[in-house]
């Protein structure tokens, strides 16, 4: 018992001598100093790693905010554009009335052959439609309709080649364009009047835009088209021939990476 109490007794007084101590106080009072200072420091690089985090997701949110918003009005433009309106009625119906565009009314006003007879109004005729999309034109190219069929389809097809151009210059997803696969579509597979493949057509779509365009601008079609297949359902062309056309023309087409 006397030999614990003496143990305590000597402990307690080289304690006691320890702290009194001023460089060994001073140990203690360091590490705790410095043992606080990391665990601030710590905690402010974790508050500037969540800021940082936070303000690329803000930053990213606004990007693609901004690029939906250019998408949308792309796409709002060509919509009320009156050129396009008449390709988008001539690809889709192929037959059946349609406003001309107001600047290309005077073509019709001004023509005395008596062949037409409103200038406000065409009559879809599909393959007045396709004669009329050729590489050399063709005698009649100036008669008014197949001269605004044309200068429409050169309209429809400039705002293709700037889609393109958004794509690569502001790294925009080529599948916010959604709503103009369908139309893309219809440049690949088209149907005729009688809702039959037109593989005419087809051909001298690809060599009009090839032409007078190039060749990222049909590989974006194609690129449009094999989307609105993939994820759409069109009743008018088989599954089975859409692959094949894609499949055949993508082999011939340069990539639109490689551009």
């Amino acid at each position: 018992m006397e030999l614990g109490v003496s143990i305590a007794t000597v402990a307690y007084r080289w304690m006691a001598s320890l702290f009194a101590t001023p460089s060994f106080v001073g140990s203690l009072l360091t590490a705790g100093v410095t043992v606080a200072g990391f665990y601030y420091a710590n905690r402010q690089i974790r508050n500037a790693s969540l800021q940082i985090e936070q303000a690329a997701e803000r930053h990213n949110e606004e990007m693609t905010w901004r690029r939906s918003e250019f998408v949308r009005k792309l796409l709002s433009d060509m919509a009320n554009d009156e050129k396009v309106s008449l390709i988008y009625r001539v690809l889709d119906w192929r037959d059946g009335p349609a406003l001309i565009p107001k600047d290309l009314q005077i073509f019709f006003e001004e023509d005395k052959s008596g062949n037409h007879h409103s200038s406000k109004i065409l009559n879809i005729e599909w393959s007045v439609f396709v004669e009329s999309i050729s590489v050399i034109k063709n005698d009649g190219w100036t008669d008014p309709i197949p001269y605004t069929y044309r200068t429409c389809f050169d309209s429809f097809l400039s705002f293709i080649q700037q889609t393109v151009t958004d794509l690569r210059s502001a790294k925009i997803d080529e599948i916010m364009y959604a709503d103009l696969t369908f139309y893309c579509h219809r440049i690949i597979n088209p149907l005729n009047n009688l809702r039959k493949p037109d593989e005419i057509a087809s051909e001298k779509f690809k060599d009009y835009i090839v032409e007078y365009y190039n060749d990222e601008t049909y590989n974006y079609i194609l690129r449009c088209s094999k989307y609105y297949q993939g994820v759409f359902i069109d009743n008018d062309v088989s599954l089975d021939r859409a692959s094949a056309v894609i499949s055949d023309d993508m082999e011939s087409a340069p990539s639109f990476e490689s551009k």
